[in-house]
């Protein structure tokens, strides 16, 4: 019998065959749902999702994610959960089916990242270079003689 999750893979238009968008998609499932406890400065259980490679190395219980096998994903498996002290995020309602589908065909199709991207704060900001303005020419006025 299908469950209810591989009924919403199976028909939504998020998880047809094309690539799931990170930016448009995923980002907003882990900021809404994740950053809280694992972005910033933030690393509950030493998990911080600030970028792919922190994601990927994962925390004090290991990688999180298997890159291509959802199934096989701690991360997955926790965002799926109803079990208390298990289930990710532990408060609030959690994550939609629709959204769990999500996390799990981008976990299939290699977890992509946008390069450069970043839930951690901008800390650097360059220098302004100096630099010359140009004024515009003066002109001269002219006496009006009554």
């Amino acid at each position: 019998m299908p469950t209810v999750l591989s009924a919403i893979l199976a028909s939504s238009p998020a998880c047809s065959a094309e690539d799931v968008d990170f930016a448009h998609a995923i980002v907003p499932i882990l900021k809404t749902h994740c950053s809280k406890c694992h972005a910033g400065q933030q690393k509950e259980g030493g998990l911080s999702i600030n970028t792919r490679e922190d994601l990927i190395v994962g925390g004090d219980s290991g990688s999180p994610v298997e890159i291509g096998r959802h199934l096989s994903s701690e991360f997955f498996r926790r965002i799926n959960s109803q079990e208390d002290g298990y289930r990710m995020p532990p408060d609030g309602d959690g994550l939609t089916q629709e959204q769990i589908a999500l996390i799990g065909k981008w976990i299939d199709q290699g977890a992509k990242w946008e390069s450069g991207y970043t839930f951690a704060p901008r800390t650097y900001e360059p220098p302004l270079k100096p630099r010359r303005p140009e004024l515009p020419p003066v002109q001269s006025l002219s006496l009006i003689h009554i």
